[in-house]
């Protein structure tokens, strides 16, 4: 009797450990680069600083959300046209993946990016909630 409840015990285990509810490490990069230019590399247009998406650890930067899937389909592509390129490498506030408005998981594709350092969010809601005032870091005072 006491094998087979052992046995559940494990198996619980490993499935929660397989299914992420177990996981006790960020899927963020624990260190980011922003790509600064004044051009999109796709359309052309003055660069929207709101509009961006990390590729290979690098923030780079779109004229408008139109951008972003033919960046997506060839990178290097357009990586090749940037001009004037300043790397800027950011602040990661909160490398241990917990969203600083809600505690929530952060994910790696709802982000802000404000001076040097970038934070990561759980959701939309949450990243629209600083937009006028400083995210709080892991140990920083209120």
């Amino acid at each position: 009797m006491k094998f087979s409840q052992v046995a559940i015990l494990v198996s619980v285990s490993v499935l929660l450990a397989f299914t992420g509810y177990a996981q006790t490490q960020s899927n963020l990069p624990t260190t980011v680069t922003d790509v600064r230019y004044g051009t999109c590399p796709v359309m052309g247009g003055k660069v929207n600083p709101d509009i961006s998406l990390i590729h290979e650890g690098k923030v780079y930067h779109f004229c408008c959300a139109g951008c972003l899937k033919p960046f997506l389909k060839d990178p290097a592509k357009y990586i090749a046209k940037l001009k004037n390129v300043e790397e800027i490498p950011l602040l990661v506030n909160n490398k241990e993946g917990k969203c600083p408005v809600m505690g929530g998981q952060a994910k790696v594709d709802l982000y802000k990016i404000q001076g040097d350092t970038i934070t990561f969010f759980c959701c939309p809601s949450c990243s629209s909630k600083v937009t006028a005032k400083k995210v709080k870091t892991s140990g920083s005072p209120d």
